[in-house]
């Protein structure tokens, strides 16, 4: 009689060859701990790094039971005596890309332990007021930071330490509102149920799961294989309701030694096995400090991409927020701010969504609001064939530059009066200006030097442009020339000298090549039509840009991803949806540039 183990293990065999063949199902993110170790570098050096889209903060390892709440950040910095509010600007700047930052809970050292339901409401209190929303009547540990949420990396040494997780778990969910959540995460042992966190689990409130497959051997990876591993990942699978499930791993084998999984091993048994799971979100690895010296994140996320789209040329492209949802963009661009400069009344021309000369689009609001919570990049662009885009001084550019920062970013308008898109703070400007005239081609390199002197420590103002693929591009040559820009989507349509056609990528990938030979940007996109109905010129079918254009482009290391023009016409080809999972996950196989 054929044993279980073996059965399954036929059965693992066949899925993981189906897997092969039919690709991964998802992009993945990577989360990770930070405030373990000094060597670990700072927190903001860690999101700077782009490889993290959650980090949590570790570790409160004492509170509870009537102790004095304890933060311990192991030489980072000493909280009890106020040295830790530094941080505040460090876990803003996470934030300010997308980075969930949360707090965790847990650490050998100190203890952690709830007595009752009513000391659980207290230490969610003490969360609330000291991390989260809420204010305290002492100096917060982190400053004025506001963490993002809590992680439960709880594990009972006694079964009294293992009580009133559920508590804590409702009260902390209590103080999420319309304008703020508060993101509840857990860290379980692989073993499943995990005794400490089973009941709060169970409540269903946590967005987040990351299960620990180290330091257990009966569910984690050995010699013998990945077996163990995926048969408990399955069982989670088969009774966790949360939103995202991610795999926990060592990040290098020293310091936890068991259940470390070399990265090959990770990408070629582990990986298409669980991408396949509708709730699978990505990879927590611990820590930090060892992610830093084993590069690990790099190697098994080496170049993923995003996608960035344009929204507002087309009603039937459905709402802002509802493109969002999709989970397939990373960069939105508002599209556009039509006419401005030379002593012109500015004019947003949102092609029949609503009508901002007669604040119609105010609503808009909520739909930005709700991109950004989920860490997607929402910026105006200035550009559109309608209308003129023109500015005839420095000053003019300056006073153009007020204008945006006054209407669309973090300024109010003077004199009073409706901004727009109502109270929606934009996270930059995109400039997709194409200049008909010499005289319409100057001053941008002015108005980029004014919008970046409104970035704070706050708030960063980010600077997109779009240039078209014939190097340099001659109205924005000047401006890309001031290294200010963050992204570069570069345009290869409409322009037969560097798009691709028939099957020919060569025009395309030398000018790709040579834009990234002189330009200095933070990252790049290749920006394609998303059909070729529209634009015509330079279309790329799906499958030939996973096969002949990805694996070139995405050995640059300012290679970012892709802008696809528009979103009305992706929503029809579904371009995004059959590259997404080929652009957000690592090339398997490069070619040598």
């Amino acid at each position: 009689m054929v044993s279980k183990c073996h059965a399954f293990s036929q059965s693992l065999h066949l899925f993981l060859l189906l897997a092969g063949l039919l690709g991964r199902a998802n992009g993945a993110s990577i989360a990770t701990y930070w405030g373990r170790h000094t060597k670990e570098g700072t927190l903001a050096k860690t999101c700077a790094t782009g490889n993290y889209q959650f980090v949590n903060i570790a570790f409160l390892t004492t509170f509870g039971g009537g102790q004095t709440p304890l933060l311990d950040l192991s030489g980072h910095c000493d909280a009890t005596r106020g040295g830790c509010a530094g941080l505040a600007r460090d876990v803003r700047y996470c934030q300010s890309w997308g980075v969930k930052v949360l707090l965790s809970l847990g650490g050998d050292h100190g203890r952690q332990s709830l007595n009752s339901t009513e000391d659980a409401r207290k230490v969610a209190e003490y969360l609330h007021n000291n991390f989260l929303g809420g204010k305290s009547s002492t100096p917060r540990p982190l400053g004025d930071a506001v963490l993002d949420g809590v992680d439960f990396a709880v594990v009972g040494k006694t079964w009294k330490d293992r009580m009133h997780w559920d508590d804590l778990a409702r009260a902390l969910a209590n103080y999420s509102t319309g304008k703020k959540k508060v993101y509840l995460a857990a860290a379980p042992q692989c073993a499943y149920p995990d005794r400490t966190l089973k009941r709060a689990l169970a409540t269903g409130l946590f967005d987040v799961v990351w299960i620990r497959f180290y330091n257990q051997a009966s569910c984690q990876y050995s010699a013998e294989g990945p077996w163990r591993l995926l048969s408990s990942f399955v069982e989670w699978n088969a009774h966790l309701q949360v939103s995202g499930v991610f795999i926990g791993l060592p990040a290098s084998g020293e310091e936890t030694g068991n259940g470390y999984v070399p990265p090959a091993n990770f990408t070629a048994e582990i990986l298409p096995y669980i991408s396949n799971f509708p709730r699978y979100w990505g990879v927590m690895l611990w820590d930090r400090y060892h992610d830093m010296k084993s590069k690990y994140s790099h190697q098994i996320n080496a170049n993923g991409g995003s996608i960035a789209t344009y929204w507002g040329q087309n009603k039937r492209e459905g709402k802002l927020a509802k493109a969002c949802a999709t989970g397939s963009y990373k960069f939105i661009n508002i599209a556009f701010l039509t006419t401005f400069g030379s002593r012109q009344t500015p004019v947003v021309d949102l092609s029949r969504h609503c009508n901002a000369t007669r604040g119609g689009c105010t609503h808009l609001t909520r739909d930005i609001k709700y991109c950004q919570k989920w860490g997607i990049k929402v910026l105006l662009s200035l550009g559109g064939d309608r209308g003129l885009q023109s500015l005839n001084s420095t000053e003019d550019a300056h006073q153009v530059a007020e204008y945006i920062y006054r209407n669309f970013l973090g300024g109010t308008p003077s004199p009073p009066s409706r901004r727009p898109f109502g109270k929606a703070v934009l996270d930059g400007v995109d400039f997709s200006v194409a200049g008909k005239t010499p005289m319409d081609r100057m001053h941008w390199e002015d108005l980029a030097k004014a919008l970046a002197g409104y970035s704070t420590a706050r708030r960063k103002v980010y600077l997109a442009a779009a240039p078209q693929c014939t190097y340099p591009d001659p109205t924005l040559r000047k401006a890309l020339g001031t290294g200010l820009f963050d992204i570069v989507w570069i345009r290869f349509y409409n322009n037969t000298s560097c798009q691709y056609s028939a099957g020919r990528p060569w025009a395309l990938m030398g000018s790709w090549l040579e834009w990234n030979s002189n330009l200095h940007v933070g990252g790049m996109f290749l920006g394609l039509p998303a059909s070729r109905e529209l634009v015509g010129n330079g279309y790329v079918p799906p499958v030939n840009f996973t096969e002949e254009i990805l694996p070139y482009i995405s050995n640059f290391p300012r290679y970012w991803g892709v802008m696809l023009w528009d979103r009305y016409q992706d929503k029809r080809s579904k371009y995004s949806y059959r590259i997404r999972s080929a652009v957000m996950e690592p090339q398997a196989a490069k070619s040598s540039i």
